[in-house]
C-alpha cells in the first residue's frame, strides 16, 4: 500500500492511500484487474500503482495503465517505479503523454533503474553501472518532449534532430524518482 500526504495553506493534513499490486502473480485476467479498479475506486482509495520488473509476474505498467484509464474515472494511476533505462525517450515520453491525455490526467509516473538482478539487466539490455547516466540524460528529455515544440538533443547516448511528440501533456507532469543508495537519493533530489 502507498500512503502520501501533504500539507496545505492552513496547515491541514491531507492524507492519500493508494493501493501497489507489487510484483506477484495477483492478476490473471483482465476481469480480475477490472474488479481490482472498480474495488479501488469505490472503496474511496487515490490511486493504483504497478511496479515494472520484467521477470516477474507484474503486468506490464504501461498497458495496466491503459487498462485502469478505461476502467476507472477518479482515482489516479502511476508506476512505482517504471524502469528507465533501455527506454527510447521519445517513445517513452509519447507513452506517459498518451496516458496522460486517454486518463483525463491522473498518471503519476515514478521512474528508476530498476532492481540489481541481473536478469532485469538482461531484459533491458543496459548494465547497471549504465543505468544511472541513461536515466541524467533520459529524465531532462522527457520534460523537453513534453513543453517543447521540437528537440534538438546531442548526448552520450542519444542524438535528436528537430524531434516532437504528440500529444503532449495538458499539464506539466511531475517525474518522481526512486532510489535506495546515497548516489541514486541525490540523483532523485536533483532531477524530479
Amino acid at each position: 500500500m502507498e500512503v502520501g500526504g501533504e500539507v496545505t495553506g492552513d496547515a491541514e493534513l491531507k492524507v492519500r492511500i493508494g493501493v501497489g499490486l507489487g510484483v506477484q502473480e495477483l492478476i490473471g485476467s483482465g476481469a480480475e484487474l477490472r474488479c481490482v479498479c472498480r474495488a479501488v475506486e469505490e472503496e474511496g482509495f487515490d490511486s493504483l500503482w504497478f511496479s515494472e520488473v520484467a521477470t516477474s509476474h507484474a503486468l506490464d505498467p504501461i498497458a495496466a495503465l491503459g487498462f485502469v484509464a478505461s476502467a476507472t474515472d477518479r482515482i489516479k494511476m502511476g508506476t512505482s517505479i517504471m524502469v528507465i533505462p533501455g527506454r527510447p525517450p521519445a517513445l517513452l515520453a509519447k507513452s506517459i503523454a498518451t496516458l496522460e491525455l486517454l486518463s483525463g490526467g491522473r498518471v503519476l509516473p515514478i521512474f528508476g533503474l530498476g532492481t540489481a538482478d541481473v536478469r532485469e539487466q538482461q531484459a533491458f539490455g543496459i548494465k547497471r553501472a549504465d543505468r544511472g547516466p541513461w536515466v541524467e540524460e533520459v529524465v531532462p528529455l522527457l520534460r523537453r518532449f513534453w513543453s517543447e515544440e521540437s528537440v534538438v538533443h546531442a548526448g552520450p547516448r542519444f542524438s535528436l534532430n528537430d524531434v516532437s511528440i504528440r500529444p503532449r501533456p495538458s499539464r506539466p507532469l511531475p517525474i518522481w524518482l526512486g532510489g535506495r543508495d546515497d548516489r541514486e537519493l541525490r540523483r532523485a533530489g536533483r532531477l524530479a
